[in-house]
């Protein structure tokens, strides 16, 4: 039965690999990403300021004689200065929202790198485990033959047999979430995917002057808004002229009072409303350039930390290196004077495939922070896009 059961397995393992095409990485990552990047970006709204502001009706009764009925319209013309601080106004909320809308795509980059991520966890788990299992089974050969031979060994046959059964479920579980992430039967050559250990020299040679150039626009922007809604404000008080009326009055018995009556209204720039609204806006625009000097330096401060974590990372997984070669060094030796039986030679190979499944967790480690600070600094998103972890 336990002979069926590794045949199974390993048929299961063969069958995932049949039918699977190979794909470079670089390739894997421009088809999961894509089809999300034909977005149409824009706006159909379109803005013309009119050289008049504002026109007002308005009729009134005398005695409800409708003969007697009084009309007045009322223009209020614009300015050039107000003309052209509207038009201005229009054009950086336009670019303020085609920058909005540019980051729509964020998330797909973000889900596209993760996969990439997961697919190589899986891909790695499975091989070794799969390696490890091949150890395993021998070792229960070899503890069955003891056993036979009148040798007392139940603890270490029990818990071999439990570490295969674990091994083979978590084999399976792997071949599952590989086939449901994986598509079009294409599995990714790996060869080109940068080592965890040349990640930190990769940052150390990237240019902090292309950081934040998403976010550095957007407050940017924020501030232009702010100066050109105070340009608006000021522009509205320097015009002078408010409006010109026009009403009629009549018919009337007498042709004295039926009558036309120009009015035109002039304002002075005293307006106190108007200065508290451009102080207002002023007060927003100074927390508006404090508040992005704060981001930056405080992203600044976030990019050193994951930096720290990278290098503090990169040192663990030479420092882990070098302890498991010691270790194989000072094993082998060992086993070179001992011929009785093959446990120890398994055992080496067992404690060196758990290392490699060690030593793939901090390589995990050391890619999700490289990844945070792509996130960070905003290069994941650039465009033409780019692919991080392919040489």
């Amino acid at each position: 039965m336990k002979n069926l059961l590794s045949i199974c397995c390993c048929l299961a393992i063969c069958y995932t690999g049949l039918g699977q095409s190979v794909i470079s990485l670089d390739d894997f990552f421009k088809n999961s990403i894509t089809p999300y990047l034909e977005t149409d970006i824009g706006t159909n709204i379109s803005f013309k300021p009119s050289w008049m502001d504002q026109i007002d009706f308005r009729t009134q009764t005398d005695e409800f004689d409708p003969d007697r009925q009084q009309y007045q319209f009322r223009f209020m013309p614009s300015s050039a200065g107000v003309r052209k601080a509207q038009k201005k106004l229009f054009q950086l909320s336009e670019e303020q929202a085609l920058e909005e809308q540019s980051t729509f795509y964020w998330n797909y980059i973000e889900d596209a790198y993760e996969s990439v991520l997961n697919l190589y966890e899986l891909t790695q788990k499975l091989a070794i485990k799969e390696e490890l299992l091949s150890v395993l089974l021998d070792k229960e050969q070899v503890y069955t033959k003891l056993i036979q031979a009148g040798q007392n060994l139940p603890k270490e046959w029990i818990s071999t047999q439990q570490a295969i059964a674990q091994i083979r479920v978590d084999i399976l579980q792997h071949q599952e979430w590989l086939q449901i992430l994986s598509t079009n039967d294409q599995e990714i050559d790996w060869s080109t995917m940068i080592t965890a250990n040349s990640i930190i020299e990769l940052v150390e040679q990237m240019d902090p002057a292309e950081n934040f150039v998403f976010e550095q626009k957007e407050r940017a922007l924020d501030v232009q808004l702010l100066d050109s809604e105070i340009a608006l404000k000021k522009a509205e008080g320097r015009k002078i002229f408010d409006f010109f009326q026009i009403e009629y009055r009549g018919p009337t018995d007498n042709t004295f009072e039926e009558k036309i009556s120009l009015t035109a209204a002039f304002q002075f720039p005293f307006s106190n409303k108007r200065k508290l609204q451009v102080a207002s806006l002023a007060i927003e625009k100074e927390t508006a350039q404090k508040k992005a000097i704060a981001r930056q330096e405080w992203n600044e401060h976030r990019v050193e930390k994951i930096k720290q974590r990278l290098l503090l990372l990169t040192k663990e997984l030479a420092l882990t290196k070098e302890i498991g070669n010691q270790q194989n060094q000072r094993t082998s030796a060992l086993i070179q004077g001992a011929t009785d039986t093959p446990l120890l030679a398994l055992e080496q190979k067992e404690k060196a495939l758990e290392q490699q499944l060690d030593l793939l967790k901090i390589e995990l480690r050391i890619y999700d922070a490289y990844l945070d600070y792509l996130e960070l600094t905003e290069r994941l998103y650039q465009l033409p896009l780019q692919n991080f972890l392919s040489l």
